[in-house]
């Protein structure tokens, strides 16, 4: 009930913020770290946001599975880093401990190293390497945390949306398309 909630909450944000999900690829706000990266908040892109790109920042995504990967295609798990590159990606699926079961399981967060899956639309965000940092911080404060899982309703997808949530209300970034 508690990632419904959340999830309802995200979606009135989305709305009420007039998010597109469509990408420019440019940095049209401050820095996303604030008045951490100094009194200049558009530093980060050499005072020029319109013409600049953060390259060192990364991003954070929900991806899909790939053939051959459990649970496939219903699969997903929240990542952090750059598609194409290093990256880290957790998800929520049955513990070791519960193997084979699909109701009332006890359920197990993850890193989950398969290979990179279709992002999934809309959630491609870029961030700063500060950010960056942060998230992976919230992603390993939760490795190994378990919960109840139910393979409809408290899964690896809800979880994975549940997390980008978190995120989006958090860090924010800007909308944009793997690099």
């Amino acid at each position: 009930m508690k990632v419904l909630k959340m999830i309802k909450v995200a979606a009135l944000v989305l709305a009420l913020t007039g998010y597109s999900g469509i990408g420019s690829a440019r940095y049209i706000q401050s820095d996303p770290i604030g008045l951490q990266g100094g009194i200049n908040t558009y530093a980060y892109v050499g005072d020029n946001p319109l013409t600049r790109i953060d390259f060192l920042g990364q991003d954070y995504w929900i991806e899909g599975s790939v053939e051959g990967e459990g649970g496939h295609p219903f699969h997903r798990s929240v990542c952090v880093g750059k598609y194409a590159g290093p990256r880290e990606c957790i998800s929520f699926g049955v513990s070791d401990k519960d193997k084979g079961c699909l109701l009332n399981c006890i359920g197990e967060v993850y890193l989950d190293d398969s290979a990179a899956g279709p992002i999934v639309n809309r959630t491609y965000y870029w961030t700063s390497p500060e950010t960056d940092r942060q998230i992976a911080s919230v992603f390993n404060s939760v490795l190994g945390k378990e919960g109840q899982y139910w393979l409809i309703g408290n899964s690896c997808r809800n979880f994975s949306q549940a997390v980008w949530n978190y995120l989006f209300l958090n860090y924010r970034g800007s909308p944009g398309t793997a690099r």
